[in-house]
């Protein structure tokens, strides 16, 4: 009779332990991007990386939407290099995902504006950003020939 009360108390126990285990809200709910954050990009427009990524606040996240968002942006041909990262928004809430985007767009330069209070431009740079030094010819008595009209 012993046995059988020990093994009963046992049972219960352990549904009980198993109910609080599933019932818990953290376990019972699915992760969900609470934030999509862009950094990095200089020519491209926050919305515009967003949107190239195919990444959407408030969908059910899963790890493989990372690399998926990753390929996607770097089949785009804008940056150089890209990186989706997964971090939490929440200490207390695991279920609030916070996705980071970092891209490098490559060397970039600042265009001034042409007209007087004209706000400055970004343009990507060239491929060849060549700089050049003009050769000057000298005489052999002296280092350089100057002439000039009066």
């Amino acid at each position: 009779m012993r046995f059988a009360e020990v093994r009963q108390d046992f049972a219960v126990f352990i549904a009980a332990v198993a109910f609080a285990f599933w019932s818990h809200p953290v376990l019972a709910q699915q992760p969900v991007i609470a934030v999509i954050q862009v950094q990095g990009n200089t020519l491209s427009a926050d919305a515009e990386v967003i949107e190239a990524s195919g990444l959407v606040e408030g969908v059910p996240f899963s790890d493989a939407m990372l690399d998926a968002a990753e390929q996607r942006l770097l089949a785009t041909k804008r940056f150089q290099h890209v990186d989706v990262l997964k971090r939490y928004a929440s200490i207390t809430d695991l279920t609030q995902i916070s996705v980071l985007i970092r891209v490098d767009e490559g060397p970039v330069h600042v265009v001034p504006g042409v007209l007087p209070g004209q706000a400055p431009t970004v343009a990507r740079r060239r491929k060849l950003n060549l700089m050049y030094l003009p050769l000057l010819d000298a005489a052999e008595r002296a280092p350089f020939a100057f002439h000039s009209c009066v």
